[in-house]
């Protein structure tokens, strides 16, 4: 919708216009989703007052577009904010002109950063409207806690404002006392809504979007519906006694009349002259480039005069210059930058400019798939790889170039996602952290490249829906969490993307501040671009910086890599590819095992082709297939193998669909692009219209027949599903292929680079394991770290037989701060009086010392780190901790006794007596600061044996020494439970699984081994891959479980069927039996099954009804409890009872319901199984679930029909005696009796 249009909304208003709206974007606060919202109120008044911020102002006015042209209902937008003042409770702002939305934007960004808006300050900016807040505002909350007095005092107080207005809404029982002070006091009075939600119902999705904004339990309890969107009849007879409160609101929302400039991008200014200095730079950095390159070069310089001029055509010169500008300073500074990102790749002007690194002529790369033509005002996305340790100086100097107020950060919406909504709603129903796991154990990241909403969950996910029978709190999480799918969170700050202004950003967009004081666009992407601010994209990338670092200490130029290297193709080929830029983890490393490639162009087909499309629609295998001339190379067409034939006929790529449909149908590569973009949205009727469009424009062509058209079409419509940007593609291949050269020449170079990039990380340790290991295989020594040689990173050196090696870096361990090792690195210690001397504080000598990396300066080495703990830290100092106390430390230091001068006590280390246990906790922490063994291993202690490279014979196992270094627990698709084994021997470390039936024998075994060495004997899978069946302690032996008493012998298992409660209350004495089961066990074998269903005399709740199937008429005519009671008693006295859960639950109801008969509770020997399986798993390591179906699977016990009495009871005995056969519950009466 144009402006015009919109600025034609300023017509009097004829419905009720509601003033006081919270969208979905205040986080936690509002549920009103904006397209709902909009078309309510289409062809009226559509305005959003989101608390603290002004995030959704631009979606706001493109919705209201939207409407307009699907409808012909003129909608117009209003834009407001509740705000706090610094002085003020929560106030409503409303922009009445294009002033009134600057002075929003400047409350707005103060409110959200630490200094608020005074309101003093606030009173002084024109054009807001300002009303006095809803049911949480300043007015209304003076009122209940002040009373009616201080409402006056505050009302004659906001007279500062020149239009200020008492507001009044349904959602304030006591709104007729504000009213009456507004007219006191001379000042109008406006009626709200105050909404938060679209329909009454919605009270109950905001009670618990506040349970989750302050994590505490759902109080669904007196719930009102007051705050939602009411029609402008209800208003009308809400307010009916103040009529003038609902023309008060039409004549505020007359004069409310802004609308932003959208669309239109706005650029500092570079520079004079801009578009006569790009042509300039351009042309002299095409120059240079071609310097290198033989043969013709016209087509080089027709493809950048064509680009300059849709540059100019576009007037984005000035973008292409910023760009151009802070690439060039970052290179400048030795700060490394990428060879280029996304479709900006394709372009010959961007390559010329410096800002990739890659010919996009020589690889067929589409200026049009990054800038189209013909299609005029979209903006430029240039993305930006960086050294992520100089990404922070480039934004420095982006600062000082443009002004520290004109650029900032992009914000970041987290959604609560089908996941995320389940889990939070799950909590505030009270479900524990474990069950929530489990819950969304199976639910993956990403479907088709989204995040998997509610309704896929439950589809997908077969225990969960029975879980919603089963448990009331599942079913009312996952019910509300479908309601509140899509809502914003919480916001957060963009991990690349800024934008640059003209001028300080608040005074045309709200901004804010985060956590390091640093500006943020309230903004998120497609905000900012709405809203004409460019964004820059500049992504700190590890492996830029790993790059930057090993090209450093060789002296190499990367762009003097040779891309035909042999070497390199045949270390790819062959997996070893641990390190390497996208190729290091195992699906890519077996596809590229698969793929053997022998040139750049496999490089950069395998980062398209590693992707779920391609890999499930069979176009990775056909691509691998056709190279190795194992599947036959059909041409479609002759004018089209110059396109396909480097993908050897595959449609890998988006600029091959480009070009097909450019050759066939004429279309020019910008028309292509059109086509393209059709195409991946993949709705069917656009694709039919365009179907008949491409069939007669290639009949015009004539270049094909229109057999040979359809088929291309079909292609290029199923490719355009998986085909993927080659631009993109070729530049981070380009990475992948700079990586494997440094590892194939310069490994030593290679893996310090990789390693302190790692040393960077959260996860250290497991970063530097897995490097050590692939090192280990290279044969690349790892020196442990020395003070006084270790730089803060990890270093190349060189050993006396001229080999190199790499120096353990001090970053690289843990716990070990930054303050401590600049004073190592500055003053690097002799002696320990000299270590003492710097302040090194206690956690950081701890560090130094379990490292190893003291281990030169004691006298017996490795023997004495415990020693010199002892002595350092009751004697090491704290640091300072402000500069007053570093001056006090500074004058203690100095002072000087008067009669002898000083000495400095030389360190004396305590003898300690060797033990058994010194070497093993001496490596347990050594690995702990390192994430490795430096000085020995827990293995070396036993005999050599087989290694985890060795497998065995069909039919048969190998016993294999190893360290266990930890159990990930899943479950399979059937619902069993597995577990993948991390492991290690003396030179490598691998992933193990234990499937199901193997790991219900071992979970309890493997549970106590963690950490431990274990001979573990495996078997080898069909494709030569081991996985666990057994294991032997080494070193260490198993615990045995204490067993007291007679063994169990001869025992009946109870198990009760109840009525339930429909207010879920599930105390004992509020239930009412329906069934009881028991099952008779003669010695430890069963013997028989006896039910009852009873008659409860009360109604059988709908939840209980829905878990045991037990219904009022199937108890009907049965005998009552009473009835039963004297029978029931005498079988069950002095018998040894055993029951699931029966001490909190089914015990209790015996009690109570023998109570109501008047027969006394017989004595029983009761033995609980629930109390030993929650001993045993109420452990960190194992989260597996308690219930009784879950434990029978786990133990493969037989439950046919669960929650019916006799068979839950018959599984219990079972279950019972499966975990006493394998030594894990006792088997005496005392011991069981007694937990």
């Amino acid at each position: 919708m144009s402006t015009a249009l919109l600025r034609a909304c300023g017509a009097a208003v004829t419905t009720y216009p509601h003033l006081h709206i919270r969208s979905q974007f205040s986080p936690l606060r509002g549920l009103c989703r904006i397209k709902d919202l909009v078309k309510a109120q289409a062809g009226g008044v559509a305005c959003i007052t989101d608390t603290g911020g002004l995030w959704a102002t631009t979606k706001l006015q493109r919705a209201c577009e939207s409407v307009r042209e699907s409808t012909d209902a003129t909608t117009k937008p209003i834009f407001g904010c509740e705000l706090s003042l610094a002085d003020c409770g929560p106030m409503v702002f409303l922009a009445a002109d294009s002033q009134g939305w600057r002075s929003l934007c400047d409350l707005s960004s103060r409110s959200l950063s630490d200094a608020p808006a005074t309101l003093d300050y606030a009173s002084s900016l024109p054009g807001l409207h300002v009303l006095s807040g809803g049911a949480d505002g300043d007015l209304y909350t003076t009122l209940l806690q002040r009373g009616i007095d201080s409402v006056r005092q505050r009302v004659r107080q906001m007279s500062c404002f020149a239009e200020y207005a008492v507001e009044i809404a349904p959602t304030m029982p006591r709104w007729r006392d504000l009213a009456r002070v507004a007219g006191e006091c001379g000042v109008d009075v406006v009626a709200t809504g105050d909404v938060s939600y679209m329909r009454p119902d919605g009270e109950a999705d905001l009670r618990l979007l506040r349970s989750i904004a302050s994590k505490s339990k759902y109080d669904g309890a007196n719930v009102s519906g007051d705050g939602y969107l009411r029609t402008h009849e209800e208003m009308s007879a809400f307010f009916a006694d103040c009529p003038e409160a609902l023309a008060n609101a039409k004549w505020i929302a007359d004069r409310c009349n802004v609308t932003l400039d959208l669309g239109k991008p706005r650029l500092p200014r570079f520079a004079e002259g801009e578009r006569e200095l790009l042509r300039s730079m351009a042309r002299e950095g095409l120059r240079k480039r071609l310097m290198s390159i033989a043969g013709d070069h016209s087509r080089y310089w027709q493809r950048l005069d064509y680009e300059l001029d849709v540059i100019a055509k576009m007037d984005f010169e000035g973008y292409f210059l910023i760009v151009s500008d802070f690439i060039r300073d970052a290179k400048s500074r030795g700060v490394g930058v990428g060879p280029g990102r996304g479709s900006a790749a394709g372009s010959c002007a961007v390559w010329a400019l410096g800002i990739t690194d890659l010919d996009p002529l020589h690889y067929g790369l589409l200026f049009e798939r990054f800038l189209n033509p013909e299609r005029l005002g979209g903006l430029p996305d240039i993305d930006v790889d960086i050294c992520t340790r100089g990404r922070a100086s480039t934004v420095a100097y982006l600062q000082s170039r443009y002004g520290v107020d004109s650029v900032a950060k992009l914000t970041t919406f987290k959604i609560l996602h089908g996941k995320t909504a389940l889990k939070d709603c799950g909590r505030a129903f009270g479900i524990g952290f474990n069950r929530l796991n489990e819950l969304t154990a199976n639910v993956p990241a990403l479907v088709a490249g989204k995040a998997p909403g509610i309704a896929w969950i439950v589809a997908n996910d077969p225990r969960l829906a029975n879980l919603m029978e089963e448990d009331r709190r599942v079913n009312l999480a996952v019910q509300y969490a479908t309601r509140i799918e899509g809502l914003v969170r919480e916001t957060g700050v963009h991990a690349s993307g800024i934008v640059i202004s003209e001028g300080p950003l608040w005074h045309t967009t709200p901004v804010a501040r985060d956590k390091r004081k640093e500006l943020v666009s309230q903004y998120d992407m497609g905000s900012a671009e709405d809203a004409g601010l460019v964004k820059f994209d500049l992504l700190g990338l590890n492996n830029v910086t790993q790059l930057q670092m090993a090209a450093g200490s060789t002296g190499i130029d990367l762009s003097e890599i040779p891309l035909d290297d042999a070497k390199v193709y045949a270390n790819v080929a062959s997996g070893d590819t641990h390190g390497v830029f996208q190729m290091g983890k195992g699906g890519f490393r077996r596809m590229i095992k698969a793929m053997k490639p022998d040139r750049f162009e496999d490089i950069i087909a395998a980062g398209a082709l590693y992707r779920p499309g391609p890999l499930e629609s069979g176009m990775t295998k056909s691509y691998i297939e056709r190279k190795h001339g194992r599947e036959t190379i059909e041409s479609l067409h002759p004018a089209l193998d110059g396109v396909l034939s480097s993908t050897y006929a595959t449609c890998v790529f988006q600029e091959q669909v480009m070009s097909m449909v450019r050759i066939l149908a004429g279309y020019s590569l910008g028309r292509a692009d059109i086509v393209r973009k059709i195409m991946g949205k993949k709705k069917r009727e656009m694709l039919e219209k365009e179907e008949v469009v491409f069939l007669q424009a290639a009949a015009q062509h004539g270049v094909c027949d229109e057999v040979t058209a359809r088929k291309a079409w079909a292609v290029v419509v199923a490719a355009s599903g998986y085909s993927f940007n080659k631009s993109h593609s070729a530049a981070y291949g380009l990475i992948s292929y700079h990586t494997a050269y440094i590892k194939t020449h310069y490994p030593a170079h290679f893996y310090a680079a990789l390693l302190s990039v790692a040393a960077d990380e959260s996860e250290k340790g497991k970063r530097i394991a897995q490097t050590f290991d692939d090192m280990r295989r290279h044969g690349v020594t790892l020196l442990p770290p020395v003070v006084g040689r270790s730089q803060k990173d990890f270093a190349v050196e060189t050993l006396t037989t001229g080999s190199l090696a790499v120096r353990y870096g001090l970053a690289g361990i843990r716990s070990l701060g930054a303050k401590s090792i600049d004073r190592l690195l500055a003053l690097p210690p002799r002696t320990l009086d000299d270590l003492f001397a710097l302040d090194i504080g206690k956690r950081d000598l701890r560090a130094l010392a379990y490292s190893g990396a003291l281990d030169h300066l004691l006298p017996r080495g490795a023997e004495d780190r415990e020693a010199v703990l002892s002595v350092t830290l009751p004697k090491a100092q704290p640091a300072p901790k402000t500069p007053k106390a570093a001056a006090k430390r500074k004058r203690q230091d100095a002072q000087i006794p008067l009669f002898a001068a000083p000495q400095k006590p030389s360190i004396v280390l305590p003898r300690r007596e060797h033990s058994d246990d010194d070497l093993p906790k001496r490596l347990a922490a050594e690995r702990k600061y390192t994430g490795i063994y430096l000085s020995g291993h827990p293995l070396n202690a036993f005999a050599e044996g087989r290694s985890l490279r060795s497998r065995p014979d069909k039919r048969d196992t190998i016993m294999i020494p190893v360290l266990l270094d930890r159990v990930f627990e899943r479950r399979t698709k059937k619902g069993e439970w597995m577990a993948i084994l991390f492991v290690q021997d003396r030179t490598r470390c691998e992933e193990i699984p234990c499937f199901p039936k193997s790991y219900a024998k071992l979970a309890d075994q493997l549970e106590l081994a963690v950490g431990k060495t274990i001979m573990l004997d495996c078997g080898a899978t069909s494709e030569g891959k081991l996985h666990a069946e057994r294991l032997i302690p080494l070193g260490w032996k198993l615990p045995e479980v204490c067993d007291n008493g007679t063994p169990l012998s001869d025992f009946i298992v109870l198990d009760l069927e109840t009525t339930g409660r429909d207010d879920d209350d599930r105390s004992p004495g509020t239930q009412r039996v329906v069934e009881i089961g028991i099952s008779e066990f003669v010695g430890r074998s069963h013997s028989r099954n006896y039910s009852r269903l009873i008659n409860p005399t009360m109604p059988i709740s709908e939840g209980s009804r829905k878990i045991h199937g037990i219904s009022d008429d199937m108890v009907a005519g049965q005998p009552t409890f009473s009835a039963t009671a004297p029978r029931l008693a005498d079988y069950l006295r002095n018998r040894v009872i055993v029951t699931y859960n029966g001490t909190r639950f089914d015990i209790p109801v015996l009690q109570a319901e023998f109570d109501r008969a008047g027969v006394p509770m017989p004595s029983i020997v009761a033995i609980d199984l629930y109390r030993h399986v929650r001993n045993r798993y109420d452990r960190p390591i194992r989260p597996a679930s308690k219930q009784l179906g879950d434990q029978c699977a786990f133990f493969d016990v037989s439950l046919t029909k669960a929650h019916r009495a006799a068979d839950d009871a018959k599984a219990t005995g079972r279950l019972l005696i499966a975990m006493q056969d394998r030594g894990l519950i006792p088997k005496g009466i005392d011991s069981l009796v007694g937990v």
